[in-house]
């Protein structure tokens, strides 16, 4: 299904001469246990009131730690020296990477701001950031550009309840984007965690998510609805056990009018793949024309597998994310749990309109790979 919305570039007079601000840090490493500045890893936000900024970025992330080890790669940012995002995530093989995509946004400001990505390793081993990719993109006062967040939530029951309500109130009836993301954890009492996110219609856009680990695990999910009043985003979790608590970190929503872009287009397909082959297959497929001066192409799929008895990881998961037939990001993702549930996505900047978009699947050991809830999104910037 492909979806186009969103060609007016209502109000863009006041960001015509503001470019969209992006990095790409092809590969860091660093052996220390705390928060090290990834180098290349800033991005500069030029002076603007009545602008509004969206940050969008993914990476992969692995460590040298030995297999199993729950937390040991971490990356986070910081928007004028506070943290505003973070990230984890475990693997059951040393030196696997892991994925990781998130979401900010916020106001232009009369001076100068700062984005800033930094690394650790906190399990005194050598974590490593790929494929880097972090886009700042200016919108208009009437792109209506909102966020509503919550950055900690503590989960307990055994059963899936809502834990956040995040509100989106347009100031007009009309297309918005839409994107939710947030982090979970096991801790602090290692009870595994689900995360569940529906729409302002009740809509489940990820549907229970799991994370039996420490690792700060991010999940990321976009689309686009028609607002015409205030509506609210739920965030549904539970437990894996009635006796311990788990976390989420940094849920939140951001919206934005479609019409404030040159072009939106999304496709996304609900049904499922399973992968056994070594050889990549195509889940999801989009042949997209949007329009602009230059494109944010976002991806995201849900990979899992079938557990066997005992509980083990075992899939080699593979996903590739294709444009025009050239391969733009892969992650090759071996979970220590198979009840691990993870997003692996990208998000890139390109100058010229993609004319089709995939992702692909392969399991590179054999066990059974499942793909489910491809979302493939390309924004036309003016």
């Amino acid at each position: 299904m492909l979806l186009a919305a969103g060609c007016g570039r209502v109000g863009f007079a006041e960001t015509e001469s503001v470019a969209t601000q992006a990095i790409t840090v092809p590969a860091f490493s660093t052996s220390s246990s705390t928060f090290t500045p990834i180098p290349g890893g800033t991005i500069s936000i030029p002076p603007g009131i009545g602008l509004r900024w969206l940050l969008l970025t993914s990476a992969t992330l692995r460590s040298s730690a030995s297999a199993s080890t729950d937390t040991a790669v971490e990356i986070q940012y910081t928007v004028n020296g506070e943290v505003r995002g973070i990230g984890g995530t475990q693997t059951g093989a040393s030196d696997r990477p892991g994925p990781w995509q998130h979401m900010y946004a916020f106001h232009g400001e009369a001076y100068g701001q700062s984005i800033a990505f930094e690394l650790r390793d906190a399990a005194a081993a050598t974590s490593t950031v790929e494929q880097l990719h972090a886009i700042a993109i200016p919108l208009p006062d009437t792109s209506d550009l909102q966020i509503a967040n919550v950055d900690q939530i503590d989960v307990s029951g055994s059963a899936l309840a809502p834990y956040a309500e995040l509100s989106i109130d347009p100031a007009r009836p009309g297309e918005y984007v839409m994107i939710a993301v947030a982090n979970t954890t096991e801790l602090p009492d290692h009870s595994g965690v689900y995360l569940q996110i529906r729409d302002t219609t009740g809509t489940i856009q990820l549907s229970a998510a799991h994370n039996p680990r420490e690792a700060l695990q991010s999940y990321f999910m976009m689309w686009t609805e028609t607002l015409s009043s205030r509506g609210t985003c739920t965030f549904e979790s539970r437990t894996g056990n009635v006796l311990g608590s788990s976390q989420i970190r940094f849920a939140r929503v951001a919206a934005f009018r479609a019409d404030s872009l040159q072009s939106v287009e999304i496709s996304e397909s609900r049904s499922s793949l399973i992968a056994t082959a070594a050889t990549p297959t195509i889940f999801h497929s989009a042949v997209t024309s949007p329009t602009g001066s230059e494109f944010v192409h976002i991806a995201s799929v849900v990979l899992t597998e079938n557990c066997p008895a005992p509980l083990t990881g075992g899939a080699d998961r593979s996903v590739r994310f294709m444009v025009d037939g050239q391969l733009v990001s892969t992650i090759n993702h071996v979970s220590d749990n198979c009840g691990f549930d993870g997003t692996y996505g990208v998000v890139e900047q390109r100058e010229a309109a993609p004319s089709e978009v995939s992702i692909e699947v392969a399991s590179g050991n054999g066990t059974a790979v499942t793909a489910s809830n491809a979302r493939i999104m390309i924004l036309g910037l003016p």
